[in-house]
């Protein structure tokens, strides 16, 4: 099985090989990579060029003797102009392979938003964007994810946003480093429609758990540190493709509430356990605000495989219900309707499966590479348990 996986990624990336990348230049942003280096200490590197399969740049960590882990950390004490001079006048550059990287950001509780595009909005039958948690660890830019046949699994492209401080309802954000970074927001569907709430689909029910599986959150190459981010971050594209073809590719300028307005109605929640993970009340940051770190979530386009029960769909799920006296067994018609709409949408070719490839990206910022992998047999169970 190990060399089914093995042989099916070395197949992918010659298939689907990864685009250089537009890397920002130093007058506009900082590209910030993380990798081991020899001496076992976490390095930061300032990247200048992306050839779609390696980075190359100046390692911070050797030019300011910053080990920070968290890279915006190391930018502390200087100016965006500083730093752009220090690093055009460093002439000894350290290439990575992106399969050396690590993650671009730690952290295992983040703040999200849905429905944050008018087009996604209509295809998930929903009209306003909400909040919820997501409640798993980050993983690098070059990703695996074993498959799990109970799932109905799906992507989601995303633009992440991170702070080099804790974002309160206080603080000026234009005082404060933004930095941003392409992730995926894996989700399955299957739990989901089990387990949202049908009376009120923005409170988020079911929405942390369903995309907080562990491995369901792989986070871009780098973190993108602009000198403006308010108009930075409105001009990137958004984009997703499943073997090659286009499924998702949308402006971050479109997105429904901007950035300033997601962080004010994050930080508005004040900390409170409104939401469920695992079982547990939680809310969407820990702390006194968003902490420094944590990746806000913005909201994915149209695009995805997920497409909500019409209305015939539900009306005639719920009769059929009625009709064969499911809830005599215990069932209610709802639940019948959702098992329903599950066993239907197995059928549908959109949602990913073992071989499948996606890459997602967003300009500037990079790309992730999934493999989706078939679950080996020993582990099936293990690998598909929620924490």
């Amino acid at each position: 099985m190990k060399a089914l996986c093995l042989l099916l990624a070395l197949l992918s990336s010659l298939m689907l090989p990864a685009s250089a990348a537009d890397v920002a230049p130093l007058r506009e942003a900082i590209s910030l990579a993380r990798y081991t280096g020899v001496d076992g200490r976490v390095h930061t590197l300032a990247v200048l060029e992306d050839d779609g399969q390696a980075v190359s740049g100046v390692d911070l960590s050797l030019l300011l003797n910053r080990y920070d882990a968290y890279s915006l950390d190391v930018l502390v004490g200087y100016s965006h102009d500083d730093l752009t001079r220090r690093i055009e006048a460093e002439t000894t550059h350290v290439k990575r392979a992106y399969a050396d990287l690590l993650p671009a950001v730690l952290g295992s509780h983040h703040p999200a938003l849905g429905i944050n595009y008018a087009e996604h909005g209509r295809e998930a039958r929903m009209t306003e964007p909400f909040l919820f948690p997501k409640m798993v660890a980050t993983s690098a830019a070059v990703h695996q994810l074993t498959y799990q046949p109970e799932w109905l699994l799906d992507y989601e492209v995303e633009l992440g946003v991170v702070f080099d401080r804790t974002i309160t309802a206080t603080t000026p954000l234009d005082e404060a480093r933004v930095g941003f970074l392409v992730v995926n927001d894996f989700t399955d569907r299957a739990y989901l429609m089990r387990h949202i709430n049908t009376k009120n689909l923005g409170s988020g029910a079911g929405f942390s758990d369903a995309k907080s599986v562990p491995n369901f959150f792989p986070t871009g190459p780098y973190v993108v540190v602009p000198r403006q981010w308010r108009t930075f971050y409105q001009d990137l594209q958004l984009s997703l493709t499943v073997n090659g073809q286009a499924r998702q590719q949308e402006k971050a300028a479109n997105m429904v509430w901007k950035l300033d307005k997601i962080v004010a109605e994050v930080v508005a929640t004040q900390g409170e356990k409104r939401w469920e993970s695992h079982g547990q009340p939680t809310s969407l940051y820990d702390g006194a605000g968003i902490p420094k770190g944590a990746v806000l979530l913005t909201g994915t386009p149209s695009g995805v495989a997920f497409r909500a029960p019409g209305g015939g769909f539900i009306a005639g799920a719920i009769t059929k219900s009625l009709f064969t006296f499911s809830w005599l067994r215990g069932q209610s018609p709802i639940a019948y309707m959702k098992e329903s709409y599950i066993k239907a949408q197995r059928h549908k070719p959109a949602y990913l499966k073992p071989g499948d490839v996606v890459v997602t990206s967003v300009s500037k910022l990079g790309h992730i590479t999934t493999t989706i992998q078939p679950a080996a047999a020993s582990a099936s169970a293990s690998q598909a348990q929620r924490p």
